[in-house]
């Protein structure tokens, strides 16, 4: 089969067991670019509790089980569909599916080639797929570590997944890879098309065309690459959306955002300190605003089960080898911070410098500049019942994913100490995680929706969103 067909079939799949649990948990997606953006990100969360669960129960790795466990959250969608597939919302999202599409051709062009793609998560794919586990014996032995076996499993689940139905280990990995980005501008476009489906429109495309997300064929970033970097933009998206769509009203959402943050911190090991950042930070926000518990206490429920994710996987991979520096956000590795503080000023100055390559990331972060000047003006220029809603609370996410990033290179210990070399070889892939809440908070500060919904917690006979 068509390597492309394949990766649309089984990534279809895979989403489709996600839109019947967003339909068992209630979830209130709006439109069928929402929908299908959340069917993905919670169908990619179960496929790799799925793998994760096969790892403790061998038969659950068959592949007659792991179809039964994905159709049976869709057995309940046929049964009694509560979610919106609407289109009539969905046309301003076209221009943002060509391009994808233009990402599904160029990945179908050539095979998986960029080296860390080749070392970490093809190979993880092939392996999971050949041995039926994502903790294979055969790399407990030191001499893998290089190959770092204890990642996070969310990719090379999805493209094991992929293997195991006949896709090539070499050249049929690649098509599955836009799916992500696909996602992430649903998550976007959806977020927006509640405030200005116009203003939706402009800003998923806009923000669709940034190189370092689009396509870079000399760095072998973009969409189209064998990478978590990517998926874990849009887990970390679509936690920080779920968030804000909760403290707006949609109560079911805090759902949302412990699914999206397990899903992050089962991407790559930055996810799990982004994700629990912006729970923190949202928890402190609602405080300040007055909402109280029903608010907080949901919030720390998920903040609860993204951690739970996270220790969940260190214990599976626990006889995984580790190489040295590889588990720099650890509590170990930050205790090194203070000793470490000569490394700030260069560090910061190789971010800005990052920031203003128009190659990588086109005008993005000179639009987050002119958005921290609006919000902190905001304050004065605007009344309270006409400021923009969430722009704080935005301003907030994307500063401490700056923040992780500073911290990460301020304790890192790979290649030797020299972080230097690391910057130019990762800076870009450690701005990608969160870069795309820009558009959020860009697009919130120009939507003529400003005032927050007052959040009342429900009581026996009240609807629930």
């Amino acid at each position: 089969m068509n390597p492309t067909l394949l990766a649309l079939l089984l990534c279809f799949a895979v989403t489709f067991a996600g839109i019947g649990w967003i339909n068992l948990l209630a979830l209130k997606t709006k439109g069928a670019v929402e929908t299908f953006a959340w069917g993905f990100v919670v169908g990619s969360v179960w496929l790799c509790l799925v793998r994760m669960i096969a790892i403790v129960i061998p038969p659950v790795a068959s592949p007659i089980v792991v179809w039964i466990l994905l159709a049976a959250p869709v057995a309940a969608l046929i049964r009694h569909r509560r979610v919106s597939l609407s289109i009539r919302s969905s046309v301003g999202f076209l221009p943002a599916i060509l391009v994808v599409g233009l990402s599904l051709w160029f990945a179908a062009q050539k095979p998986t080639w960029n080296i860390d793609a080749l070392r970490r998560w093809a190979l993880h794919a092939k392996w999971t797929s050949i041995e039926k586990t994502l903790v294979p014996e055969t790399v407990e032995d030191v001499a893998w570590a290089s190959t770092h076996p204890s990642y996070p499993p969310m990719v090379p689940s999805l493209l094991s997944f992929g293997i195991d139905h006949g896709a090539d280990p070499d050249v049929g990995l690649r098509p599955f890879m836009p799916f992500y980005f696909l996602a992430l501008l649903g998550v976007i476009y959806g977020f927006l098309a509640r405030r200005d489906q116009r203003l939706a429109a402009m800003v998923t495309l806009a923000f669709a065309c940034t190189p370092a997300f689009f396509w870079q064929s000399l760095t072998g970033l973009g969409a189209d690459a064998v990478l978590a970097d990517i998926p874990l933009a849009l887990f970390t998206c679509a936690c920080a959306a779920a968030i804000l769509l909760f403290k707006e009203g949609s109560k079911s959402f805090w759902v949302a955002a412990a699914i999206a943050g397990t899903g992050a911190a089962l991407t790559k090991q930055e996810g799990l300190p982004i994700c629990v950042a912006f729970l923190l930070i949202a928890c402190f926000t609602a405080w300040r605003e007055g909402l109280g518990k029903g608010v907080m206490a949901p919030l720390g429920k998920a903040l609860a089960f993204v951690v739970a994710g996270s220790v969940g996987w260190k214990i599976l991979a626990r006889s995984m080898p580790v190489m040295s520096g590889e588990n720099y956000l650890s509590t170990e590795s930050v205790g090194t911070l203070f000793e470490q503080l000569d490394r700030l000023p260069p560090i910061l100055a190789r971010l800005g410098q990052e920031m203003i390559d128009f190659h990588l990331w086109g005008p993005l972060w000179l639009i987050a500049f002119g958005a921290t000047i609006a919000t902190i003006l905001c304050k004065w220029i605007w009344s309270e019942s006409s400021r923009p809603r969430h722009a704080v609370t935005l301003l907030l996410f994307v500063l401490a994913g700056q923040v992780i990033v500073v911290l990460a290179y301020l304790v890192s210990g790979w290649h030797n100490g020299n972080y230097k070399i690391l910057m130019d070889a990762s800076v870009t892939r450690l701005l990608i995680h969160t870069s795309p809440l820009i558009a959020l908070w860009f697009a919130c500060l120009l939507s003529t929706s400003a005032t927050p919904t007052t959040h009342v917690a429900p009581s026996a006979g009240t609807p629930q969103d």
